[in-house]
């Protein structure tokens, strides 16, 4: 099947009679389906859904059919309705009718396509919906995509016996040139630490540490996808199992050229704007993430890199960077110093446009939240253990209302130098 708008999952093709099932006509009947719908609840018949198709394509209505590449199965309907050609607007909406369909991310990848065509194809300047305050999953999407609510119905609709209010969110093609473009988190990963060998797997609150960065970052409101990035080294084959065992994407790739490596996950999943994050850091916050990334975007026209590191006050083992795809291949064709190849950014540092982000009232750059050798991985577990009992999440600032309340057990990898590996690749340049 030929689609018009595609990714690696889904597929977009005009809506047509083709569709015209009684797979289709159940999704309309069936109210788990319908009570995330604003419109739309009244019983529907195969002739009902065949009349609907008919005009599903008009000058002021383009509706898409979405199929799951895997099945070949067409899964649900995303439309720009009530197209207004002289203010350049229309009105969004999407079904995802299939519910084993759900929760799989498909809704979020043809909102994602739909509103890119709406602006970059169609010229539109701004696209608006509605959603019922009783779905978050999908304002959710809207959410980390772009949209900003502007406003609510009270009582709008009858929901299972209740009335819910209708949220109105839009967005305008200024801000999709910004907050549209796909966000992707590489985590940068390898069980052959020559300090602490395997930490990326140890046993850390009940769950692999990598796990636990991994689901940290999976908090990040401005992340749309996340990867792990290993190398082909069989040391490393333990660590790509697990990632299949828990269906976490994992790109294997050079084990020297980390930059390669980086390059070739971030092309390979499409993203436009990377985060880059080490293993190593199974504090990382979601909320710092979110900080770095809103940095980027509020500065794109300026700078090619965003980082917390390029002038350090948060602990060291937040580190979040945040860089354009163009920049990264800049430095995957560009970069020739050792350094620059293993350590993925200092290329960028030294050449791109950048920014830094810092805590404008306090300076923790002295505090040490990284596993590099068993006295870190023993300061964190203790951390885990008074602050993540049954898996609660807990952020920077109760972090360091810890630390404050424990200056012994803070202070036992104070001796650790910060930036170890770097600088030794640094050193071994200057003695070549």
């Amino acid at each position: 099947m030929t689609f018009f708008l595609e990714t690696e999952s889904i597929g977009l093709k005009k809506l047509t009679q083709q569709e015209c099932t009684e797979h289709y006509v159940d999704w309309i009947n069936d109210e788990q389906v319908t009570q995330t719908l604003a419109s739309g609840k009244t019983p529907q018949s195969l002739e009902d859904v065949q009349s609907f198709i008919a005009s599903s394509n008009h000058a002021n209505r383009i509706t898409f059919a979405i199929y799951r590449k895997d099945q070949h199965r067409h899964i649900g309907n995303v439309k720009l309705d009530h197209i207004d050609w002289i203010n350049r607007k229309a009105d969004f909406g999407i079904l995802i009718g299939d519910r084993i369909s759900w929760g799989k991310g498909y809704a979020t990848q043809a909102t994602r396509l739909v509103v890119d065509y709406a602006f970059a194809i169609l010229g539109l300047n701004r696209v608006y919906l509605g959603v019922l305050e009783t779905n978050p999953a999908a304002s959710a999407i809207y959410r980390k995509i772009g949209f900003l609510e502007e406003g609510r119905k009270s009582q709008d609709q009858l929901v299972q016996g209740r009335y819910v209010d209708s949220l109105f969110m839009a967005i305008t093609r200024e801000r999709w040139l910004v907050h549209g473009k796909k966000v992707v988190a590489i985590i940068q990963a390898r069980c052959g630490s020559t300090r602490l060998p395997g930490k990326v797997l140890k046993p850390l609150g009940g769950k692999p540490m990598i796990q636990q960065v991994y689901e940290r970052v999976r908090k990040a409101r401005t992340v749309h996808q996340i990867i792990i990035a290993t190398s082909v080294d069989p040391s490393d084959n333990p660590l790509a199992e697990f990632c299949e065992q828990q269906k976490i994407p994992c790109y294997r790739g050079d084990l020297n050229d980390v930059l390669a490596r980086f390059y070739h996950a971030a092309k390979a999943h499409q993203a436009q704007i990377v985060v880059r994050i080490t293993g190593d850091c199974p504090l990382i916050d979601p909320e710092v993430i979110d900080r770095v990334v809103q940095a980027y975007h509020d500065n794109a026209q300026h700078v090619d890199y965003a980082s917390n590191t390029d002038f350090l006050t948060y602990p060291d083992g937040l580190d979040t960077e945040v860089f354009s795809i163009q920049a990264l291949e800049q430095a995957f064709q560009k970069a020739a110093l050792p350094s620059d190849r293993e350590h993925v950014t200092p290329y960028l540092r030294k050449h791109m446009r950048k920014i830094n982000v810092a805590l404008e009232q306090a300076n923790y750059g002295h505090l040490r939240w990284t596993v590099d050798q068993q006295e870190d991985f023993d300061l964190i577990q203790k951390i885990y253990e008074d602050l993540g009992k049954e898996g609660r999440h807990f952020g920077m600032d109760e972090i360091l209302r810890w630390i404050q309340s424990h200056p012994q057990e803070a202070g036992r990898n104070a001796h650790i130098p910060i930036n170890e590996g770097l600088k030794k690749s640094l050193e071994a340049e200057r003695t070549f």
